[in-house]
């Protein structure tokens, strides 16, 4: 007999799909005067969609969104990737970071969002340490 897929534990997709390196997407960022900026957040993005199940985010909505509102979207979208990173670590029964979309907010307020996309994509490793470390 077969279990319902309602009584599976949610998997984590794999670790290369989700992963970057943060020293390096930050020093990039900064070479190519913020150009990489836009391929690391189309790839947190993608990482996001995974573990939430669904597509939520969008690339070209969030830029198109981003310039038409003079940068309030991405402050708004620095918020829910944080809130978001909540419900993906109680879905997966990890450790949360409570703080998170406030700090994400603030940072993107005060003009340092990449620091905010630093602490996501960390937060996002961190699912796979503790993963790690419990088998």
């Amino acid at each position: 007999m077969q279990e319902s897929s309602a009584n599976l534990e949610p998997k984590l997709p794999p670790f290369q799909a989700v992963h970057k390196n943060i020293l390096f997407a930050i020093l990039l960022t900064f070479l190519t005067f913020g150009i990489y900026y836009f391929f690391w957040q189309a790839h947190q993005m993608r990482a996001w969609n995974q573990l939430l199940g669904f597509q939520k985010y969008g690339f070209w909505k969030w830029l198109i969104l981003s310039i038409l509102t003079l940068g309030l979207y991405h402050i708004y979208h620095e918020y829910i990737m944080g809130a978001d990173m909540l419900e993906i670590q109680q879905r997966f029964n990890k450790p949360l970071s409570n703080g998170l979309p406030l700090i994400s907010v603030l940072l993107a307020v005060f003009g340092v969002p990449i620091i905010s996309d630093a602490i996501q994509q960390y937060e996002l490793h961190r699912l796979y340490e503790v993963a790690s470390i419990e088998s």
